[in-house]
């Protein structure tokens, strides 16, 4: 298990701006699944905006079965007990909504080590994952579902993208969102690159050098030699 951490660097008048306004600076983290098509619809961390704000993840998974679909606004909450899982293994949701997690079979060519299955053998039901935010007990970080209904009975794949979504909303209850609905999003790609910095100013994202004083180039972006003052 490898840990991973991004430093978003605010302006102070933005901080001001923000903070004033009740926003929160939010993260959300990217998986993709064919039958879904949302790579992001879960809150994994808030907070009151700061000048430096460090959010440090592992990518040590949990999942879960939840009853329902995704509902913008809503708490993300399971249906069963969370189980650890890892790139590579199959999560399976029985009829009687018992639950096991089983290795990956090496030998099957058809099972990609980097994407997590859902087994679905009930009528309908959806699956969350977890992962452990800032040190935290772990926390819901991305819903498989079609829209607001459960996936139906089958087998589904959803793959890590390593991407993270920085955003700032209104501060609320829920933890599920739109990112359609997002306006100031700003996508990190390949947000596990090592010293990832992150800035906000002048009502731009921007990526900097990293904190360890190494250029992150990585992910598709293009990296600016850019102080931001705080």
């Amino acid at each position: 298990m490898s840990r991973y951490q991004v430093t978003v660097r605010i302006a102070a008048e933005a901080v001001r701006a923000l903070r004033d306004s009740g926003a929160n600076l939010c993260c959300a983290f990217g998986f993709q699944c064919d039958e879904s098509k949302v790579e992001y619809n879960i809150i994994a961390w808030a907070e009151d905006p700061t000048p430096v704000n460090t959010i440090s993840w592992t990518n040590g998974y949990l999942i879960a079965a939840c009853k329902r679909g995704h509902t913008d606004h809503s708490l993300a909450t399971p249906n069963t007990v969370a189980l650890p899982i890892t790139p590579g293994d199959k999560f399976t949701l029985n009829p009687d909504w018992t639950t096991t997690v089983s290795a990956r079979d090496d030998t099957s060519p058809s099972n990609p080590s980097n994407i997590i299955t859902f087994e679905n053998d009930t009528p309908s039901a959806s699956a969350m994952v977890f992962s452990r935010i800032r040190g935290a007990r772990a926390s819901p970080i991305y819903l498989l579902s079609m829209g607001p209904h459960g996936m139906i009975t089958g087998q589904y794949g959803m793959r890590p993208t390593g991407n993270m979504m920085l955003f700032f909303m209104a501060r609320e209850e829920g933890t599920e969102f739109d990112a359609g609905k997002v306006g100031n999003g700003f996508v990190v790609r390949g947000a596990e690159d090592r010293g990832c910095s992150v800035g906000f100013v002048g009502g731009k994202w921007r990526v900097i050098k990293g904190v360890d004083g190494a250029e992150s180039r990585q992910g598709g972006h293009e990296v600016e030699d850019w102080t931001l003052e705080v």
